[in-house]
């Protein structure tokens, strides 16, 4: 009786008195009478079991020429939630749709004033014609916004069409009492009723208009937006990574990389990375330190079975984001990517909307088009046919697939163009409100044997995540961030005798500490991490000269946010290096460092002042490492001004006072020839986790998680004095990921790595010896059950004793445990 009372009370949630459920569409705003009829059964597999919220990805395909007016594009969207979504939500649970990239796109075509656009074949052309149909609002914003270029006032000329159009999804939300996302590039606007306003702004289509939307800045932005089941706007996030069209055709603004965090939901913690935004590492790691655990991927993906470049598949280029990122950070348990299809003009979209876990080993092995099964697929949306599979070769499957999909594209004359197919696809999460994993227990132990805990929390239900090790010969140190999701202290533990003892870092638990990391040497210790404040974020050190503990901020959030630092210790001069990823320059991360040999008086320098791009991504940074000895100081990072993401290394002889500008470090990627053209290119780098040890000498060695190639896996890299080798063994087409290293007292390179080749993550260690990084077979080291995840394992040298640690969540919870053996 309860679950038939919690049915009707969600079928009712949005009706008016007298009415049967839904009876009145979500496009009655736009003089819609007769919505489409709902299926008497749900026509959906609802994948998964899990108890906290029902997610659907709403991919549909949108005929853009026939965005005629208002009525029609709401349509569009409420046709597919009434017939596929509606007969299929949970009544014992919130619900939450989903839609993809660019939902109002089509709107920009929409009425008289897009009816040439609507007959061209071709982009340019078709954007050209709006600057004459919108000449009013455009000259309106020209004198409201005259710094702005043409193409941006051209996308803000079209506030209040755009506005009005995407009323169609908090009204979804609203008429149906369900949960929203949805992502849209337009200007924020504020309703007017000014007759200036609406003399200028409003649609010459429209009968007695009383207001208009009107753009509150002259910055257009590619929005995620969220709405509660009262059509109320929860939250909002800017894409931070815009594609060149977004960048050269539509002229958006880049979202702030401090405005992406995570929207709460009364079920999860939600991180909003719009197409691009999913492959870029340093905004991932972001987004897990701050405690997202369901990640959205609205996507408009360019393709699918066609090439980008010659010889490419572009779902193992999708295989990279959603489905990638959901295995190698501990904090994301699911993605959700709703794609949407169709050819707008010259332009074409397509995908198969998907929804992602964290790899099982009982998982249901599953694909998109032209690949072999994997783990981690929750569920995936039929393609327009279904891959041929085997015993057919890859290949050929490849080539029986690449034939429809160019059949689909614009102008192939075919009777197929613009036939897509779209299926909303569905599943049930499992999110625990307290952050818990599945319970797995232990293993078999690695090869170091077994083992432990370094200290237990502070609370059974809080989380022990992103843990920091340094060891030498007369000290240990670990720490890591522990809470629960999304309000973490930073703890920090030295060793005394055969254990640990807790170190009292700050009294004043009430400030969130995030991603701490440790140093030692010349007698000294240091940990350093991020605190956050109301004014922003600064970066924070523990200090240890003697046997006392002093605290100190090195950073001040009101000049700058300050994140992610790193720190070290000269183990010939004592002095201690700071570095963090600096937002002073307009918003983009960049590599800064503090240096003092006193702990008082402290030197704060940038790393790389020769990057001085400060208006786009191409000036960002992350994963900032330094290291020193004798007054050498060498600070790796991944950076993005090639638009990729690659190694660079900086080096200072001066204690870390100027450094010679940076220098590419990665080998460069295949060369590959984009579709149409006779020109070759290197391909895109996506390299992450970046790691830094020095040797006895003062040689620096670097480490990385490496993608390029086109190839959806990921490897281990090593680079020491120019010569460069893939540190993991991982089979072909196994991700290897999250590197750290350490060089031991004769110099061979340790690195160890989180290893996907038993179908969930490992801990797997190697050695690399002599001046070719001959690299040694690798070991497992923990010991956690068959089918557990471990992550982010960090490691140090003592003598001939290799010390290893990990995030564990082997008991519900992430603890941090340690190894110690013999290497």
């Amino acid at each position: 009786m309860r679950r038939l009372a919690l049915l009707m009370l969600v079928l009712c949630a949005a009706c008016d008195k007298g009415q049967t459920p839904f009876s009145v569409g979500a496009c009655e705003q736009f003089r819609v009478e007769e919505p489409a009829p709902i299926p008497s059964t749900c026509g959906i597999d609802i994948a998964g079991e899990g108890e906290a919220v029902r997610v659907f990805a709403v991919g549909a395909v949108i005929r853009y020429a026939e965005m005629e007016d208002y009525a029609t594009f709401c349509k569009a969207w409420d046709d597919v939630v009434r017939t596929e979504v509606l007969p299929c939500l949970a009544n014992d649970k919130p619900n939450l749709l989903v839609f993809p990239e660019n939902a109002t796109l089509a709107g920009a075509f929409i009425g008289s004033r897009g009816v040439e656009s609507r007959a061209e074949t071709d982009t340019l052309p078709a954007f050209l014609s709006l600057f004459r149909t919108y000449a009013d609002p455009f000259s309106y914003y020209g004198e409201r916004y005259p710094d702005t270029s043409d193409n941006a006032r051209l996308v803000i000329s079209l506030t209040d069409t755009l506005h009005r159009a995407f009323q169609t999804f908090p009204e979804i939300a609203r008429r149906y009492g369900v949960y929203v996302a949805v992502s849209s590039d337009f200007a924020p606007a504020e309703l007017s009723q000014d007759p200036e306003d609406i003399a200028a702004l409003s649609d010459p289509d429209l009968e007695e208009v009383e207001s208009v939307y009107v753009a509150t800045e002259g910055a257009a932005y590619n929005w995620g937006l969220y709405f509660g089941p009262d059509g109320e706007e929860i939250g909002r996030v800017a894409k931070s990574y815009l594609v060149p069209a977004e960048e050269d055709l539509l002229d958006l603004t880049h979202g702030s990389l401090e405005q992406a965090r995570p929207v709460v939901l009364p079920f999860a913690r939600t991180g909003m990375v719009i197409s691009k935004d999913a492959w870029m590492p340093g905004l991932l790691e972001r987004l897990d330190a701050l405690g997202a655990n369901v990640m959205l991927q609205p996507e408009a993906f360019s393709g699918w079975a066609v090439e980008e470049f010659e010889g490419d598949w572009l779902p193992d280029i999708v295989r990279q984001s959603g489905w990638a990122h959901t295995q190698r950070h501990a904090g994301f348990r699911h993605n959700v990517t709703p794609c949407i299809k169709g050819n707008l003009l010259d332009l074409v979209f397509d995908c198969q909307s998907h929804v992602t876990n964290v790899s099982r080993l009982d998982d249901v092995p599953r694909t998109f088009i032209g690949q072999d099964p994997y783990l981690g697929l929750t569920t995936v949306e039929p393609w327009a046919i279904e891959d041929p599979g085997p015993p057919a070769s890859l290949e050929q499957r490849r080539a029986i697939l690449r034939n429809l999909g160019e059949r689909l594209l614009p102008g192939s004359g075919d009777p197929l163009e613009d036939q897509y197919h779209a299926e909303v696809v569905a599943a049930d999460l499992e999110l625990r409100s307290d952050g818990r994993f599945p319970e797995s227990g232990d293993g078999a132990p690695g090869a170091f044997g077994r083992s432990s805990l370094v200290a237990e929390p502070r609370a059974a239900q809080m989380h022990q995540r992103f843990p920091a090790l340094a060891v030498d010969d007369d000290a240990a140190i670990v720490a890591w961030m522990e809470g629960t999701l999304g309000d973490e202290n930073v703890r920090a533990f030295v060793e005394s005798g055969d254990a640990f003892a807790e170190v009292t870092l700050r009294t004043d638990v009430s400030l969130v500490q995030r991603l701490p990391r440790v140093a030692l040497g010349a007698g000294r210790a240091a940990v350093v991490w991020e605190e956050e404040l109301d004014e922003g974020t600064r970066v924070v050190a523990g200090i240890r000269m003697d046997e006392t503990w002093t605290v100190l901020n090195i950073t001040d959030p009101e000049v700058a946010p300050a994140w992610a630092p790193d720190v070290a210790i000269d183990p010939v001069t004592g002095r201690f290096l700071v570095t963090w990823l600096d937002l002073r320059a307009g918003g983009r991360a960049k590599p800064w460092i503090a240096q003092s040999d006193d702990a008082m008086f402290w030197q704060l320098n940038p790393v790389d002042p020769d990057n001085t791009i400060d208006d786009n991504p191409r000036g960002d940074a992350a994963f900032v490492r330094v290291k020193a000895r004798d007054g050498a100081v060498f600070v790796a990072f991944s950076d993005f001004r090639e638009f990729s993401w690659d190694v660079y290394l900086s080096v200072s002889e001066d204690g870390g006072v100027r450094f010679a500008p940076a220098t590419r470090i990665n080998p460069s990627a295949e060369m590959v020839m984009p579709v149409g053209t006779n020109d070759f290119v290197e391909s895109e780098r996506i390299h992450g986790d970046v790691a830094l040890a020095i040797d006895l000498t003062g040689n620096p060695t670097v480490a990385w998680t490496e993608r390029q190639d086109r190839r959806y896996e990921s490897h281990v890299r090593l680079w020491r004095a120019n010569v460069t080798e893939r540190a993991d063994d991982a089979p072909v087409g196994v991700d290897a990921w999250r590197p750290a290293l350490a060089v031991t007292p004769s110099a061979e390179i340790l690195t160890v790595w989180q290893d996907l080749r038993d179908g969930t993550n490992h801990l797997r260690l190697a050695g690399a010896l002599g001046p070719d990084l001959d690299v040694e077979q690798s070991i497992v080291l923990d010991d956690a059950a068959e089918g557990a995840h471990v992550y982010a394992p960090q490691i140090g040298i003592r003598r001939s004793e290799a010390w290893v640690v990990w995030e564990d969540p082997r008991s519900g919870y992430a603890r941090v445990r340690l190894v110690r053996g013999a290497y």
